[in-house]
């Protein structure tokens, strides 16, 4: 069964407000940002699960992420638009995780392993954090 049919919601995101626009950030920076993004999904009543966006190769640290419970697409996007973020993953009704870009960017290495990054939701470790 999946989290989409076990919890009754048509969609889901999965978002993270660290390193805006591929831009590494420090500790404290990125966990204020996650805590600023926690408040406003608790204040917007939105029900969110703490994880960890990691690629398998760890070329970029593992960032702080929240996967929140029947986020629209639009909503998503103007969520992660706030927070300075170039792509998210988002689920529809049949709960395959989808890679949506919404800043291009220069990728120096001139691959695709970002994109996987984003795209496996096997790649995202259920965490807990103090958010939550």
């Amino acid at each position: 069964m999946t989290l989409h049919k076990a919890t009754n919601i048509a969609c889901s995101a999965f978002i993270t407000a660290c390193n805006p626009f591929r831009h590494a950030g420090d500790v404290a920076s990125n966990a204020n940002r996650q805590q600023a993004l926690a408040r406003e999904l608790s204040h917007c009543s939105l029900v969110f699960i703490c994880g960890i966006g990691q690629h398998p190769s760890n070329r970029w640290p593992g960032e702080a992420s929240y996967r929140i419970l029947g986020l629209s697409l639009e909503a998503a996007k103007a969520l992660v638009a706030k927070y300075e973020q170039t792509a998210i993953v988002w689920s529809g009704a049949d709960a395959k995780p989808q890679l949506i870009l919404l800043r291009r960017f220069h990728n120096p290495n001139k691959d695709a392993s970002w994109a996987t990054t984003l795209l496996g939701i096997s790649m995202v470790r259920q965490a807990s954090c103090a958010a939550c």
